[in-house]
């Protein structure tokens, strides 16, 4: 499988080792001054926040241009890249969102044998776990709404609370093992990424880019979304993929299948989204007894997962109704949406906003479909139909935030596509002035962003079929 390169950043002499030792040494000193910004919305930490996040964007694209010419050293390097960024942005608190401290709070309900989805945090049946936790309670967003995320990822949350409460009663106990637990993932899922590129003797440089992008540390340990979670099944997802491809026995076949259908299972346990993989998975499996595997074991490990915490009809009700509610209740950088949005003012449609959020459901539902059932899932291309169906289900929507594409990126490391590099970029830009209360979107710097990315798209896109391979785009552009 030949994975796509490019020659933007290609230098006819390789860069000096000072050079590219003084370049890591910069790009991973500035994650620790993030953690030394106020923990506090408004538009003085803002500003700050963007400068820097502006001069370590440009910091890392040097580095991804002189890392280029020392792939022979990238297993080192990326460890050592890794470590020192994720750990300097260890002690950076989540002020730029507050869903950490929805997580901890789920997680110390369920570590208390009370189940996160049967009471809001407001509810007067927790009136006492509220009074033995008021500092955390006071960091809550939404308290008149019972928990959306899903089992598994309570259970990491209970796991979290659990072990904070062995060094402390305090929530910074959970949370520094929450952020612990979303550092494990993520090195989990790009080891594996890595030693698929390199079992396959394909070039890492995409796995460079996802290191290169400040994103990808601010979002997972540094703001600790759960999205993070994601990362060690998909990297794990991954390779099983990888070795599919080599099957020849069928017995092999079906046991990559059943782990397969396994994966599938936890993924769309920690984020419900990602259970979309699902319809190309099943067109990459050769015959209909892995077909099967995989959607038997898919439907028993998810009823085992989600059973014990959704025993009573009201429970899932009740989820489904707040889970319904919070992704219609507001939108923000959902660029497809705003597009649907425009049209509707054009064509001067009345009170178009009672209707957009279904139409637009309905539209996303169709193009999620299109392009699991349309992209081609051979040896060589069933990673790029990965990628294409989740970035479906997680850039088609009303609002797309910045740690949605934790994952994206993480796939894209097999991929390489430059436009979801530019959109991820920035999207951290746009979320920034949103994150300052009271919340305002700023929909000129959103369109701009993605228009940019789809411009970028379009052109991979033109030289990639007119030259009709990779090879012949890299040579166009040499």
């Amino acid at each position: 499988m030949r994975l796509p390169t490019s020659n933007l950043f290609k230098t006819s002499t390789i860069a000096p080792l000072p050079m590219v030792l003084v370049c890591l040494c910069v790009y991973c000193c500035l994650f620790a001054l993030y953690a030394a910004l106020p923990p506090m919305r408004n538009p003085h930490s803002i500003r700050y926040f963007l400068l820097l996040v502006s001069a370590h964007s440009i910091c890392g694209v040097v580095l991804f241009s002189v890392l280029r010419e020392y792939q022979q050293y990238s297993g080192f390097l990326m460890i050592a890249v890794f470590l020192c960024s994720r750990i300097a942005v260890f002690p950076m608190q989540p002020w730029l969102s507050d869903d950490a401290w929805r997580y901890l709070w789920d997680g110390k309900l369920l570590a208390n044998s009370i189940n996160p989805y049967t009471f809001p945090p407001n509810t007067s049946e927790l009136a006492v776990f509220r009074a033995a936790t008021s500092e955390l309670y006071a960091q809550l967003d939404y308290r008149h709404l019972t928990t959306i995320y899903p089992p598994l990822a309570q259970y990491i949350f209970a796991l979290a609370a659990s072990i904070g409460a062995i060094f402390t009663p305090s929530l910074w106990g959970a949370y520094w093992s929450w952020k612990a637990l979303l550092l494990a993932s993520e090195g989990i899922g790009l080891w594996c990424v890595w030693q698929t590129l390199v079992t396959q003797k394909q070039p890492t440089i995409w796995l460079w880019a996802y290191f290169c992008l400040p994103l990808t540390a601010l979002e997972g340990v540094g703001q600790t979304h759960v999205d993070g979670l994601l990362l060690a099944p998909l990297g794990v997802l991954v390779v099983i993929l990888a070795k599919a491809t080599i099957a020849e026995h069928r017995r092999e076949a079906l046991l990559l299948a059943l782990l397969t259908g396994t994966l599938v299972a936890v993924l769309g346990a920690i984020k419900i989204l990602p259970l979309a993989l699902a319809l190309s998975l099943l067109r990459f499996r050769r015959t209909p007894q892995e077909r099967l595997m995989i959607v038997g074991v898919l439907a028993v490990v998810s009823c085992g997962l989600w059973l014990p915490l959704f025993s009573q009809w009201r429970i899932a009700e009740s989820f489904l109704h707040t889970a319904s509610a919070t992704t219609q209740a507001f939108q923000f950088n959902g660029g497809l949406y705003y597009a649907l949005c425009y049209a509707c003012v054009m064509l001067g449609i009345e009170h178009f906003w009672l209707y957009t959020p279904m139409i637009f459901s309905i539209v996303r539902i169709v193009i999620v479909l299109v392009v699991s059932v349309w992209t081609k899932t051979s040896n060589d291309n069933i990673f790029r139909a990965l990628l294409a169906t989740l970035c479906a289900v997680l850039l088609v929507s009303a609002k797309v935030h910045t740690w949605y594409f934790l994952p994206l990126l993480l796939l894209n490391s097999l991929v390489g596509w430059k436009w979801l590099y530019v959109l991820a970029l920035g999207s951290i830009a746009s979320y920034s002035y949103y994150a300052v209360p009271p919340a305002q979107e700023r929909y000129g710097l959103e369109m701009a962003v993605w228009a940019a990315a789809a411009l970028v798209g379009v052109v991979e896109w033109y030289w990639t079929h007119k030259c009709g391979s990779v090879q012949c785009v890299n040579d166009q552009r040499g």
